[in-house]
């Protein structure tokens, strides 16, 4: 069995350092050698036709023609898709107002692919004199922009500033009332004539025979619900021209 004496072993030490401090700077260029190959990698792909956006598969959607999208998203035809390209085409799709749910991907060949929710129509504002659709969002959206036209009713008394409407709370009621009726009530939406508020800011409905409904902030969906199922009897009937339905589970008729 072999002593070391206290120089051998000081000298073995030293050496153990050493190798550990080679050994970890080889570690650290190849970390950077390989991030290197990694930029020059991404570099040349950026370069390479293969791997740049050819086309744009947009879903169907209920009332934006996707074609009047392509100026958002025709910049991009020709470049590489990575995560900044995706962060700023979902930003600016956004913008519009239109949609209520974005989600923009890469597709396996590199295309890109963008999947969006727009907000419901609820009816037609008079701006400046001319007719504009109202989205949920208080977004004012031109005809044109359409791809089909939309026989709503007149939402009258708003605020709008910029093809914007500024007085939230009436778009809240809007969203609330309007969007329930239109899509579960069809036999009282098709008899509305146009929309209006009063100076307290309830919500009334005018129908085409002159009846008006009215509505409030307090107003829960289960008493228009119960409205749903005896409004037919109520339109024809002509002892009353106001049904007011600011009390929860009260349906009242009046003669105004």
């Amino acid at each position: 069995m072999r002593v070391y004496s206290r120089y051998e072993r000081k000298y073995s030490k030293i050496d153990k350092k050493k190798k550990l401090e080679i050994n970890f700077r080889k570690y650290l260029l190849f970390l950077f050698g390989i991030a290197i190959v990694f930029i020059l990698l991404d570099f040349g792909i950026r370069k390479i036709d293969f791997f740049k956006v050819k086309k744009v598969d947009i879903n169907k959607l209920d009332y934006i023609k996707p074609e009047l999208l392509s100026h958002i998203y025709s910049s991009y035809i020709g470049k590489f898709p990575d995560k900044k390209m995706i962060s700023e085409l979902s930003f600016k799709l956004d913008s519009t107002g239109l949609f209520s749910n974005i989600k923009v991907s890469r597709t396996l060949l590199f295309n890109l692919s963008i999947d969006i929710k727009e907000y419901e129509l609820l009816g037609v504002v008079n701006y400046n004199g001319n007719p504009y659709y109202l989205n949920e969002n208080g977004k004012l959206i031109s005809d044109t922009l359409l791809d089909t036209l939309l026989i709503l009713p007149e939402v009258r008394d708003l605020i709008i500033d910029s093809m914007r409407v500024l007085n939230k709370y009436n778009i809240d009621l809007c969203k609330k009332y309007i969007k329930y009726i239109k899509n579960n009530l069809g036999n009282i939406y098709s008899k509305i004539k146009f929309i209006k508020f009063d100076k307290d800011n309830e919500i009334i409905f005018v129908l085409d025979n002159g009846k008006l409904l009215e509505l409030s902030k307090y107003t829960n969906i289960e008493t228009i619900k119960q409205l749903g199922f005896i409004f037919d009897y109520l339109y024809l009937d002509n002892s009353f021209n106001l049904i007011d339905l600011k009390y929860n589970n009260q349906i009242i008729t009046k003669q105004i």
